[in-house]
């Protein structure tokens, strides 16, 4: 008889438990592994990355659970049932995560073993006889040389993102780890690809093994969006600060490649007033697993991590991934945006696209078979018209809002209108309260040099006057500054500087161009009177430096005779330090000022 059961086929009476977590169907890979040609098979695990399969797989493992019981052990030494072997920490921890709740109503002891921790915790677990042992290749063959694990009595061996942990050298370790199990036991493969290596591997270890398909692999996933920004190298923090702005309320992950940028940037957006968290291999284990617990909690909304955190991590409810440096390949492409649109969940990958990385980009996006749509950074005014429309939104309860104000604030409300225009009032209120975010936008220039058809070079012309420039940039006012790189400057010192002569906040304060001699600095036109009157106070710390307000070239006349000497070495746009850029008033070579 038929039955529209879903779960009619997970064994090891796991339905409910499946069905108590959320589940309302199983994916396709899930279904896929528990066809009746499979049992005692097997297994290599081929699917696109969200597609469930962590269950899957605890899925086939439950099939030799059933039945078992415990056996009665003695010693100090392991002695597991069942072994899983991942790549990093972090997918090691989430492999446990998952299969203790799956196998909850089974009671199976379950401990995670990982490098970067105090070894004697592992032994102080082995004690307790885990029938199930997780841990990284590194970490476990350690145990298997000091005789601390004993892996005689398995039944199955998982080696999940086994090309990952071929491409990180670990085929000694894993090699060492199998061939200390039994010959009659069951290997599964769960990999992104199955290249030339990884099937090596598995034809050594595992016994007419079948390959399961679930979501298309090679295929692009629609649940997600794929944007590309074309911007600068220095433009990069300001780019990903706008769209931080634009869209506040998403949980955001941030690709960077190495682990000092994770800091870098991470460090740049706190200072901006966002709660950043770098996540690297610099950290501890337990820095690590507390940075990923807050993110999963929503207590830290943004991310900013390497490709460590990009295999197989399920971080739900990430919505938006920034490739703010261009991945190295395909796959690690695919991994990254694969963070977001999980389980159905819609989702947007970003991706920046310097002008010397346009062509990779393109490269990524027919090597993954996605449709990759150009759009510019969101503006200045964009930004603020999307904050002005969600504090409107917010108020279309307003009467409600006014029934629920307490008689104390009604009597200041009262006191603050009274013989006052009602619409001043609440204009200086706005202003107090910064509606726009966390910080102001940025202005951000479109790059010079456009090629390729798919980035259109054309696309952001009519924003822009007749000498190039971007028309927000007249929000801004610029200042000379006689100090330069050749006198110690550099964006960041230039930065305190100015905000400390000025009198202003770092918000106020637009591009920063350090030449060899002299510098220009550019300041928002409302702040532009106050700034110049404090900035032309002799200052008894720094006597030499002088800022009085930019005049071109044309305009300078005899109050400038003699033209400064700007080979650009740096630049920065709110507290971002980047690579040089040829403006005018400026020659010279292109270098980092890092």
């Amino acid at each position: 008889m038929y039955s529209n059961d879903p779960f009619q086929n997970v064994p090891a009476g796991l339905g409910p438990t499946l069905q108590k977590r959320g589940f309302d169907s199983l994916t396709s890979c899930q279904q896929a592994v528990l066809a009746a040609d499979l049992q005692g098979r097997d297994i290599r695990i081929s699917s696109q990355t969200g597609s469930g399969k962590t269950v899957a797989i605890g899925l086939v493992l439950a099939e030799d659970m059933q039945g078992s019981e415990r056996k009665k052990r003695s010693g100090n030494t392991a002695q597991p049932e069942f072994l899983l072997i991942a790549p990093t920490r972090e997918l090691a921890a989430q492999l446990g995560q998952e299969l203790t709740w799956l196998y909850e109503t089974l009671r199976k002891r379950i401990t995670v073993v990982t490098g970067g921790t105090n070894i004697g915790l592992d032994l102080r677990a082995f004690r307790r006889f885990p029938d199930i042992v997780i841990g990284t290749p590194g970490r476990l063959f350690d145990h298997v040389k000091r005789g601390t694990i004993d892996l005689s009595q398995v039944k199955a061996v998982v080696l999940d993102e086994a090309d990952e942990m071929l491409d990180m050298g670990f085929r000694d370790e894993l090699e060492g780890i199998l061939e200390t199990t039994p010959n009659e036991r069951r290997t599964h493969m769960v990999s992104a690809t199955f290249a030339r290596e990884v099937l090596n591997l598995a034809a050594r270890y595992q016994k007419e093994a079948v390959l399961v398909e679930g979501e298309n692999p090679k295929g692009a996933n629609t649940d997600i969006t794929h944007v590309a920004h074309e911007l600068r190298m220095s433009d990069r923090v300001n780019g990903l600060i706008n769209i931080l702005l634009a869209e506040p309320d998403q949980r955001t992950l941030v690709f960077v490649r190495t682990r000092l940028a994770t800091t870098d940037v991470a460090t740049q957006l706190t200072a901006a007033g966002f709660k950043a968290f770098p996540l690297s291999g610099d950290m501890g284990q337990r820095e690590r697993t507390a940075t990923l617990d807050a993110f999963r909690a929503g207590q830290v909304q943004l991310l900013i991590a390497t490709d460590v955190a990009a295999r197989g991590l399920d971080i739900r409810d990430v919505t938006r991934i920034v490739h703010f440096d261009l991945p190295e390949n395909p796959e690690a492409f695919t991994h990254r945006s694969g963070r977001t649109g999980r389980a159905g969940a819609k989702g947007t990958s970003i991706l920046f696209v310097p002008p010397s990385g346009r062509r990779k980009a393109d490269f990524l996006a027919r090597a993954t078979k996605i449709k990759l749509s150009t759009q510019p950074i969101p503006s200045v005014g964009q930004i603020r018209d999307a904050s002005e429309k969600r504090f409107r939104d917010s108020f279309l309860g307003l009467e409600t809002l006014a029934k629920n104000a307490d008689e104390r604030t009604l009597k200041l409300a009262e006191s603050l209108l009274a013989g006052q225009n009602p619409e001043e009032v609440v204009a200086e209120l706005l202003s107090r309260m910064n509606i726009t975010g966390t910080c102001e936008p940025k202005h951000i220039q479109a790059p010079r040099r456009a090629t390729g058809e798919r980035f259109d070079r054309n696309k952001n012309r009519d924003s822009r006057d007749r000498k190039g420039r971007s028309k927000e940039s007249a929000d801004y006012a610029a200042f000379q500054v006689t100090w330069g790189a050749q006198q110690g400057a550099d964006p960041r010192r230039m930065l305190a500087l100015v905000c400390r002569r000025g009198n202003v906040r770092s918000s106020s304060i637009g591009a920063i161009r350090i030449g060899d001699h002299g510098s220009v600095v550019e300041v928002r036109r409302q702040d532009m009177q106050s700034f110049e009157k404090s900035a032309s106070r002799p200052d008894s710390r720094d006597p030499r430096i002088k800022i009085r307000p930019w005049l071109e070239p044309s305009e300078r006349g005899k109050k400038f005779p003699r033209r400064p000497n700007f080979n650009a070495h740096s630049e920065k746009k709110g507290g971002f330090q980047g690579h040089a850029e040829k403006k005018s008033g400026f020659r010279g070579k292109r270098h980092s000022a890092r």
